[in-house]
């Protein structure tokens, strides 16, 4: 079936993000069909102006430096680039104050918990 969220943030804090004005979201995915679905639901869900989408934590990385930062960023833990908590540590270096939600279809526990 492919990559498949198993675990993020879920609803309670996307809308503690939400209730802060959140408009501009960035979402770090290499998997196309993941990226559309989750700018849908979150433009349909929060009514975002703006949804980005990188799909490797170069192209985050990028976006984060020329700007302007997100309101929230949403990235899968598993990149053609960086796997794990890595990625996690890479753009909080560039958006230290960005909210950041992760999804993956990692299962393995000391990785969750690592990210948390």
């Amino acid at each position: 079936m492919g990559h498949v969220p198993s675990w993020s943030l879920g609803c309670a804090g996307a809308q503690r993000v939400a209730g802060r004005g959140v408009s501009d979201v960035l979402i770090v995915d290499d998997h196309p069909l993941m990226c559309d679905a989750l700018a849908m639901t979150l433009t349909h869900a929060f009514g975002l102006k703006r949804v980005r989408s990188a799909a490797s934590l170069a192209a985050a990385e990028k976006s984060l430096r020329e700007g302007p930062l997100p309101d929230a960023i949403v990235l899968d833990l598993n990149l053609p680039d960086v796997c794990g908590i890595e990625g996690v540590m890479a753009l909080r270096k560039l958006a230290r104050n960005v909210p950041l939600t992760v999804i993956s279809a990692e299962v393995d526990s000391d990785m969750v918990t690592a990210v948390m």
